[in-house]
């Protein structure tokens, strides 16, 4: 086991000896870094739990339900939360075509989109299926495609650039949809699941980002992990470990998951992506170079609206560095920036060929931008703290759209007011 986990020696021998031993607890904790390898290890995990040999947990096991997982068909694994997808998806699908009979390259391909897929389980939206009709269409579409990829399948070089292709556009608008932290709903729809036996020997609960989730999830997570049924573990993965609550933390046992260095790095681009030379020094860059970025216009506009809130804000007071420089590029006023966002995204979904992410595309546009702030290691706790305080804007605003209908323009001046007041 764990053979997949690269450069985590630390936490690969940790979780091997507490899963040889019997001795994981209910809850684990995944702390560290973005792309430091706290998915796969949870997958992983999960698939030694439901293993069904003599010996579980071997790499090659054939048994059916190691096959169900590998191919993240198991339903006894659920897993949720926000995610970086379009990148990954977008370097497996490269190597698709570049290795399309190559069964390792399909593997990382078809697990890509089914990470994002997975995000769509009905048992997520147990008792909120209307929220699932926007991606009800790009889920069955990316389905099609991504059976395309499977070993079985017929698939050459210009067939597989092809298919990537098809694959990507979708997949973004699927991402869009992805809630930015894990609602409260979910949180109740995966404790009633809990509660029903497990199909096979063990069910696995996968929450990435949940440093990110908001009170009201952070509470009814806390119920769900008080008295779990035995035979099955919540794996909880998070880049801010001082982030998460210290209830939930005493419920819970710490693996760390390290920085990746370059070496480290090169280590995963080589085997996993199997990236041609030259590679960068970091799989962040790696990834970040196949990110949707500066061609994405909506995104792009919804950071000139954060550097004119930031501009405003640094007139009157100062701010940490990350934030200064995004202030600096300010070349309009909040009004100007807001004006120029409703060109760009169809005015926030009325005319969704303009955007096809419309109001949902912005607001993660917005707390993607928020993310990048507070990652930078010059940002304090006061910047942290705002930053905060506009995400809430914008749970606010989802909230409202979601439960009151609200219009989407209406929304986002909203927010965008409430933004400039915040003190």
């Amino acid at each position: 086991m764990f053979e997949n986990l690269l450069a985590q020696d630390e936490a690969a021998s940790l979780l091997l000896s507490d899963f040889s031993t019997g001795s994981l607890p209910p809850t684990l904790l995944f702390a560290g870094p973005a792309n430091s390898g706290k998915l796969s290890a949870a997958l992983e995990l999960a698939r030694g739990l439901s293993c069904e040999a003599a010996a579980p947990g071997a790499w090659n096991c054939a048994c059916s339900a190691c096959e169900r997982h590998r191919a993240l068909l198991h339903p006894d694994l659920l897993v949720l939360g926000p995610k970086a997808f379009s990148a990954e998806i977008a370097a497996a699908g490269e190597l698709l075509a570049r290795a399309p009979e190559q069964k390792a390259a399909r593997f990382l391909f078809v697990r890509a989109v089914r990470k994002l897929r997975a995000r769509f389980s009905p048992v997520l939206y147990d008792g909120e299926e209307s929220r699932l009709v926007k991606a009800a269409q790009l889920v069955q579409d990316l389905d099609a495609l991504v059976d395309e990829a499977e070993p079985r399948a017929r698939l050459d070089a210009s067939g597989a650039a092809a298919l990537s292709a098809k694959v990507l556009p979708l997949a973004r608008k699927l991402e869009s949809l992805v809630p930015d932290a894990v609602p409260v709903w979910q949180v109740r729809a995966l404790e009633r699941w809990m509660r029903i036996a497990p199909s096979g020997l063990a069910k696995t609960v996968v929450i990435e980002n949940a440093d990110r989730m908001l009170d009201g999830a952070r509470n009814a997570l806390l119920k769900a992990l008080e008295e779990p049924p035995p035979r099955v573990r919540f794996v909880l993965c998070a880049e801010r470990r001082g982030a998460m609550i210290a209830t939930i933390l005493s419920r819970s046992r710490t693996y760390r998951f390290r920085p990746r260095d370059p070496e480290a790095s090169r280590l995963v681009l080589e085997r996993v992506f199997r990236a041609p030379p030259p590679l960068p020094d970091s799989l962040d860059a790696f990834l970040a170079s196949r990110a949707p970025g500066g061609s994405d216009p909506l995104l792009d506009r919804t950071r000139d609206l954060v550097a004119s809130l930031l501009a405003e804000r640094a007139s009157l007071d100062p701010l940490d560095p990350p934030l200064a420089e995004l202030a600096a590029r300010s070349t309009s006023s909040p009004d100007e920036a807001l004006d120029a966002l409703r060109e760009a995204s169809g005015d926030f979904g009325k005319d969704e060929d303009a955007a096809s992410a419309g109001l949902a595309g912005f607001l993660k546009a917005f707390t993607t931008i928020m993310r990048e702030l507070v990652r930078d290691a010059r940002t304090g706790p006061g910047a942290v703290a705002l930053a905060s305080r506009w995400n809430a804007l914008v749970a606010e605003a989802r909230r409202d759209h979601a439960v009151f209908k609200l219009a989407p323009p209406a929304l986002v001046e909203r927010l965008v007011s409430a933004a400039r007041k915040t003190a």
